[in-house]
């Protein structure tokens, strides 16, 4: 899925609502994510790490899709 350039709340979600749309319908235990739209699309890292895990949190426990394990990879890099 591909994330919104720039800081869009409503995209962002979409994007991890229809990965876990597609964990549930496939049946998938483990699912990794990156940080969607933090790198070079431009989303501030805290904010996209907090609508991440509120959304998977969310999805998860209204859906009751049992995940076995989800990685996230929140990433800073350093510009000299």
């Amino acid at each position: 899925t591909v994330g919104p350039v720039g800081e869009n709340p409503t995209l962002l979600t979409s994007c991890y609502e229809t990965c876990l749309e597609l964990v549930l319908k496939h049946g998938i235990k483990t699912v990794a994510f990156c940080g969607i739209s933090t790198g070079i699309l431009g989303y501030p890292l805290l904010e996209a790490s907090q609508i991440a895990t509120t959304i998977i949190i969310t999805i998860t426990t209204t859906m009751k899709i049992v995940i076995m394990e989800v990685i996230m990879e929140m990433l800073k890099i350093n510009k000299k």
